[in-house]
């Protein structure tokens, strides 16, 4: 080989290697959710549990807490199995079958509760090589109380998808998508969907890589990404998101199983279908059904006002109407009852002052001597 194309050879060599090491320390710089599970070369044990705390096993979920957070979280202790299963469905694999969490009463004492470092802003914390989970009942950022269902099921969902790929690296904004996705419909993360769609400009994947995952509007697209991936079936059987899975624990990498997952050719035709997707889920039918819910309080508010001009004009009609042309109630006549009647008759033929004497009881025979009734007997 001449000497000229050894040194090329010798310059692309460098430049891959250079290549190489910016990718790996972009991707150590990446952001990472402070509660996602916190990376461990080796694991440590966690540590003993103070002696005031409680421990309850759930079918296989433990819960280790303080005694004054019981009954904060003693709604959890049903709830755990079905949140267990609920991801379980989505990832299409059986998760979190032992899992221990340690709920403290402050957030302060959260660090003597975990085997390694506690980031101060997160309400929770997970801990993948030793299943365990570390929160509280309070928020360390707000003075409202902490909504400890979502922040469970925020905190299960970061190790079921650990646990449903098998360890393997997965992208900090998606490990964020999908435990935001995991906690449900929340009206406010819709409004900035629905927002950026009509009125703004969704981020790319890409972008979502590069964004600050403490943004609301990026962790609330990157749940809606998620969200594309367990409503997306590219071939029968299990949805894109369980087969991303199921690829990452055969070994393959994120970025190449992600499109082969959805059934695209390659990461561009899926964020493409993405864009639709999201164009059709938080712009048109949001705007179609504003303006069906538009259409029919406008008929009912036209009916309503038809309703009330008839009435106003039969009202004023009647008023407008002559009292002669009205119908008056005629007085009905008074009837004296027959033997009344022939009483006063007969008074009348005698006299107007003859007293006028009616038998109480015309079945007894009388007869009337000197203007006097006299019964015969």
């Amino acid at each position: 080989m001449s000497p000229a194309r050894l040194r090329a050879a010798l310059a692309v060599l460098c430049c891959a290697v250079l290549a190489c090491l910016c990718e790996r320390d972009a991707r150590a710089e990446q952001p990472r959710p402070p509660d996602a599970p916190l990376p461990s070369s080796k694991p440590a044990d966690p540590p003993p549990l103070p002696t005031e705390y409680r421990e309850i096993d759930q079918d296989g979920i433990r819960f280790a807490y303080h005694p004054s957070a019981r009954e904060r979280i003693r709604a959890l202790f049903d709830r755990a199995g079905a949140i267990r299963s609920a991801l379980s469905e989505r990832t299409g694999t059986p998760v979190l079958e032992r899992v221990e969490v340690r709920v403290a009463a402050v957030p302060a004492e959260m660090v003597s509760l975990a085997p390694g470092e506690v980031p101060a802003s997160a309400e929770t914390v997970t801990f993948f090589p030793q299943r365990l989970i570390v929160m509280s009942v309070l928020s360390p950022t707000a003075s409202a109380p902490l909504d400890v269902q979502t922040a469970l099921t925020h905190a299960l969902a970061h190790l079921a998808l650990d646990e449903a790929a098998a360890g393997a690296p997965v992208p900090p904004w998606f490990h964020e998508g999908f435990a935001v996705h995991a906690e449900g419909f929340d009206l406010t993360r819709s409004r900035k969907l629905i927002d950026a769609a009509l009125f703004g400009d969704p981020s790319s994947l890409d972008e979502l890589s590069r964004t600050p995952l403490t943004d609301d509007l990026s962790r609330a697209e990157a749940a809606d990404f998620v969200h594309f991936l367990t409503v997306t079936t590219p071939r029968p059987g299990p949805s894109a998101l369980a087969a991303l899975l199921g690829r990452l624990r055969q070994g393959e990498p994120f970025e190449v199983a992600l499109p082969e997952s959805a059934g695209a050719p390659t990461a561009a035709a899926l964020e493409s279908r993405w864009r639709e997707h999201r164009a059709r889920r938080h712009a048109f039918l949001p705007v179609l059904f504003t303006l069906l819910a538009a259409a029919a309080l406008g008929t009912a508010a036209a009916r309503w006002l038809a309703r009330t001009r008839r009435a106003r004009k039969s009202a004023a009609a009647a008023a407008a109407r002559p009292r002669r042309d009205r119908p008056t109630a005629q007085p009905r006549p008074l009837r004296a009852p027959a033997k009344v009647a022939a009483a006063a008759r007969l008074a009348a033929g005698r006299g107007k002052d003859a007293a006028i004497h009616i038998p109480r009881d015309p079945e007894v025979p009388k007869v009337e001597h000197n203007g006097e009734w006299h019964t015969l007997h």
